[in-house]
């Protein structure tokens, strides 16, 4: 073989390397641009994943916010109605024993009305028993007319202060 033959088998040989080269680099890059467009869809999803999060904090964030002033203004007023039912229940206790001092009062003035009538009613019976009737104050003053009455009335007079 002659040298040109020679240089020519070498150069197919080279060709057919850098061709066999050339051919896994191409399949590398093939492999290498998939690796590169699912990493890259990966990473969209992510950051789109990420702003979905990021929304979706932002509007618990806002539900929070609006859920503290809500707590806060209940507080506030179950504080004012706290405050309104120890003024009431004290209310109570003083309207309580009030009652009770003035229940204990009536019943001593019932009690004292009721000794005092029984003593009038008594003082009235013994006065009649002591004190005898003149012959006229027997009739019924119903049936007598005024001037009699008055008539009797001065004569009993007469005669009480005359005992």
């Amino acid at each position: 073989m002659t040298k040109k033959e020679e240089e020519m088998g070498e150069l197919q040989k080279k060709f057919s390397q850098l061709q066999q080269e050339l051919d896994t680099a191409q399949e590398s890059l093939a492999g290498a641009n998939t690796n590169l467009e699912a990493t890259e869809k990966r990473a969209n999803d992510a950051e789109a994943e990420v702003q979905a999060l990021t929304r979706r904090i932002r509007l618990i964030e806002e539900d929070l916010e609006q859920t503290e002033t809500r707590l806060t203004e209940a507080t506030q007023k179950l504080e004012e109605a706290s405050k309104a039912a120890d003024e009431s229940e004290r209310a109570l206790k003083v309207l309580d024993s009030r009652q009770t001092a003035e229940d204990s009062q009536l019943e001593s003035l019932e009690r004292q009305t009721d000794e005092a009538t029984e003593l009038a009613a008594e003082n009235e019976q013994r006065q009649a028993e002591v004190t005898p009737r003149p012959p006229s104050a027997i009739c019924s003053r119903r049936s007598l007319q005024p001037a009699q009455f008055d008539f009797l009335q001065l004569n009993s007079m007469h005669f009480n202060r005359s005992l």
